[in-house]
């Protein structure tokens, strides 16, 4: 299989909170509870070899991307269908919010039909609406996760791995202990694909590929924008191979022929890869070739932007691991899942190359303290 993804279920379970001094120790039979998956113990052991690695500055190879579950964890939850609720009820729609299996998959239907409310009963342009909804969504995430808020003590924890990059699809600022500074293309706006925040306390590049809080009109919630968003996602791809190009002709001047031909082995490929990615200019050429663990975060089918660049990773990748299997593990995609959330997934990551993690149903605790203490054994 190619690429193992890691994501991390949205969900957690209510406990009394620890001090922020006392990091949990991961306890294996606390994880196990007398039932071991020889399967899912042999791609947690893939992913805890992997989490020790680091590159030549001392930075963790694993590149996580962030969902809500990043948010759940640090018992500061707001999900999607609470942001929903809360801007229905806000702005008195008559619209109610679908829950449990009926909103899974339809969220942004849910989006939709807020803004067409609206539009009918105010007799405003849809985009009008859509960017007065937008800057409502972007009010409540300031005052729910602002940075160094509820979820600065998991985010220092997990950003002590030293991550050259994070991917977050969260909008909000809770993976930043205190305020970023921003890379922007232009000043006046903030564009998902290729501008990023710098985190404060390690220099890593902190991408949102769903936009930003600082620029309420970044945020990508309903079907017009994610399909917009496909356009500059093969933009930022085409730029990437391009960069990808540049880099293998200065470092193998002699060779002609491409990067993915018999010309070169394994260990020139990734250093190529390795050259290239300080110098990502997108989230997509940072992630394309990085190992990514996916936290918080579950791959719905509604997710088709994420999926699209899931499978062109996979294209990438196809005709140097033909050549050298060995680096399908060396670069995969992991993606961590309680069990039943897993089992429903199990044959689409098997189709996308895809290695599941999973836990126990509700045993949030203990996965996400297994993930970061593999990644805070650094290793080579």
């Amino acid at each position: 299989m190619l690429a193992p993804v890691m994501v991390v279920a949205s969900e957690t379970k209510s406990e009394e909170r620890r001090e922020p001094s006392e990091e949990p120790v991961f306890d294996r039979p606390a994880f196990d509870q007398g039932v071991f998956d020889p399967g899912a113990e042999r791609a947690w052991s893939r992913f805890e070899q992997l989490a020790r690695r680091r590159d030549s500055e001392g930075r963790a190879i694993v590149v996580p991307v962030l969902g809500t579950g990043f948010n759940a964890q640090a018992k500061k939850r707001l999900d999607w269908r609470d942001l929903l609720v809360r801007v229905a009820h806000d702005l008195g729609l008559e619209l109610s919010v679908p829950d449990g299996d009926r909103l899974v998959g339809n969220t942004t239907l849910v989006w939709e039909a807020m803004l067409t409310e609206i539009a009918q009963r105010s007799r405003q342009k849809p985009y009008r609406v859509e960017a007065e909804l937008e800057r409502h969504v972007r009010t409540v995430l300031l005052a729910e996760y602002p940075a160094g808020g509820a979820t600065k003590d998991l985010a220092n924890r997990l950003a002590s791995a030293r991550f050259r990059d994070v991917v977050s699809f969260n909008f909000d600022l809770g993976f930043h202990a205190s305020e970023p500074t921003w890379v922007r293309e232009r000043e006046d706006r903030f564009d998902p694909v290729w501008d990023h925040a710098i985190h404060s306390e390690t220099g890593a590049r902190v991408w949102y590929p769903h936009g930003s809080v600082l620029d309420a009109e970044s945020l990508q919630l309903g079907q017009r924008k994610y399909g917009l968003l496909i356009q500059e996602l093969e933009r930022a791809r085409r730029g990437h191979k391009s960069a990808e190009e540049a880099m293998r002709k200065a470092l193998f001047p002699r060779k002609r022929r491409g990067l993915d031909s018999d010309a070169y082995t394994a260990e020139e490929r990734e250093a190529v890869w390795d050259a290239q990615r300080p110098h990502a200019k997108t989230w997509v050429s940072a992630a394309m070739t990085a190992p990514l663990v996916f936290l918080g975060m579950g791959l719905g089918r509604e997710e088709w932007a994420l999926w699209w660049f899931l499978n062109q990773r996979r294209r990438n990748l196809a005709r140097a691991v033909g050549r050298d299997r060995a680096l399908a593990g060396r670069h995969p995609v992991f993606v961590l899942t309680q069990a039943s959330e897993g089992a429903k997934l199990e044959t689409a990551a098997e189709l996308a190359g895809i290695t599941l993690l999973t836990f126990r149903d509700r045993a949030f605790d203990e996965a996400w303290t297994r993930v970061l203490t593999a990644l805070g054994r650094s290793g080579a």
